[in-house]
C-alpha cells in the first residue's frame, strides 16, 4: 500500500473495491498471513490485527475491538467466532468500504449527497429482500468503524 501523495491510500482502497481479482489476491494473501494458528479460519484476534493494520495504513481511527468482533459474528456463518476465506473476503470488502468512506471524510472529499442521487419513483413497488439478506456490506462496515 504505497502512499504516493495519497495520505489515506484512497486510490488503493478504491482499486481493491472495484477490482475483484486484486481484492481476491489481497484477501487470500492477508488471510494466509493472519491465520496465526494455521487452522484455515480467522478468529477475532486475527481479524482485529488485520483491520487495525488496514486502518493504520489509511491513517484513520481504529475501531473498537468489540466492533470487529461484531463484524466477525455477522459475517461468520459456518463457525461462530471464525471466518473462512469466503466469509473473510466479504468482511474485508465491508471494512475497505468503511475505511474508504472514513478516509474521504477526513480528506474532505465531496460525498454524494442525497439530493444528487436519483430518487426512486414513489409509485413503483419495491420488493423487499428477505430479512436475513438486508444487512449489506456497508451496514456491516458501519457497525465496525462507528
Amino acid at each position: 500500500m504505497a502512499d504516493n501523495g495519497d495520505h489515506h491510500n484512497i486510490g488503493w482502497a478504491k482499486n481493491m473495491i472495484k477490482n475483484d481479482k486484486a481484492q481476491r489476491e489481497f484477501c487470500d494473501r492477508e488471510f494466509a498471513t493472519c491465520d496465526d494458528d494455521g487452522n484455515g479460519t480467522l478468529e477475532v484476534p486475527e481479524v482485529v490485527t488485520l483491520v487495525f493494520k488496514i486502518c493504520e495504513s489509511m491513517s484513520i481511527k481504529l475501531p473498537q475491538k468489540e466492533k470487529v468482533a461484531q463484524l466477525v459474528a455477522l459475517c461468520g456463518k459456518s463457525k461462530p467466532g471464525h471466518l473462512q476465506p469466503g466469509e473473510f473476503r466479504s468482511a474485508l470488502k465491508a471494512v475497505l468500504k468503511s475505511c474508504l468512506h472514513e478516509a474521504e471524510i477526513m480528506d474532505g472529499t465531496p460525498q454524494a449527497s442525497p439530493e444528487s442521487s436519483p430518487q426512486p419513483d414513489p409509485q413503483q413497488q419495491v420488493e423487499q429482500p428477505p430479512e436475513e439478506s438486508r444487512l449489506g456490506a456497508c451496514d456491516v462496515a458501519k457497525c465496525v468503524l462507528q
